[in-house]
């Protein structure tokens, strides 16, 4: 591991894997969290580094993910996908990084949800603040919201990553998890606005996929749909 700085406040230029995942998951869970401290170490790796990164941790995420609490993963999850400065999921813009290597990681956010955040999150929703909630189901439920998407511009240019996305999406609605089911509809709710026809096709396909959704998810189906979601 290469660093430079004082023992408060390193900045890495070169770690491993391993090291990356320590890095991000194992600090105490605190509010404010660890990476808003002044002095909380920073990675500074590039986005080739990140996306590979990433993609390997979304893969096999039972198998990486082990040995940290849910609140931990919680935590770190929240500082992947929400202080992209460090490098984190905003590498997926970054044009530099060949767009195949990109889109695998993408992709394989719909594996992370299947065998991470179905299994740990509660069958509770969070857009209205159900109690009975687990730890992961707060990173579940905002994933799409911090997600450095690029769908809200509309511009042509990003309809690949766009299609990508919302494919994930789609893959999300089909996993037997509210949590899931609700992550994915908080995320087509902001894509509607670039997307309607698709957004509105993808939700109707669901809709009647799940003719016994409880009251509360058909609500919230619909309001995503029309593009009303927070």
């Amino acid at each position: 591991m290469a660093s430079h700085g004082s023992d408060m406040g390193r900045t890495f230029t070169e770690i491993s894997f391993e090291e990356w995942l320590r890095f991000v998951f194992d600090h105490p869970v605190t509010d404010p969290q660890w990476y808003f401290d002044i002095d909380a170490d920073e990675w500074r790796g590039t986005s080739s580094i990140a996306v590979d990164y990433l993609t390997r941790l979304f893969s096999d995420p039972c198998r990486w993910c082990e040995g940290f609490s849910d609140e931990q993963l919680n935590q770190g999850f929240w500082f992947i996908v929400g202080q992209n400065g460090c490098h984190g999921a905003d590498s997926f813009l970054d044009a530099e990084v060949p767009w195949e290597i990109r889109r695998r990681g993408i992709e394989a956010i719909a594996i992370l949800f299947e065998e991470l955040f179905a299994e740990r999150c509660s069958d509770r929703l969070s857009h209205f603040d159900e109690r009975g909630v687990r730890p992961l189901n707060s990173i579940c439920y905002m994933w799409w919201d911090l997600f450095p998407t690029l769908g809200p511009s509309g511009k042509r240019s990003q309809e690949p990553f766009d299609a990508v996305v919302m494919d994930v999406m789609r893959r999300l609605l089909e996993i037997d998890s509210q949590a899931c089911q609700e992550s994915a509809l908080h995320g087509l709710g902001h894509y509607q606005s670039a997307h309607p026809t698709r957004v509105k096709r993808m939700i109707d396909e669901y809709l009647a996929r799940n003719p016994k959704l409880r009251r509360e998810l058909l609500v919230y189906a619909h309001d995503a749909r029309e593009g009303v979601v927070l």
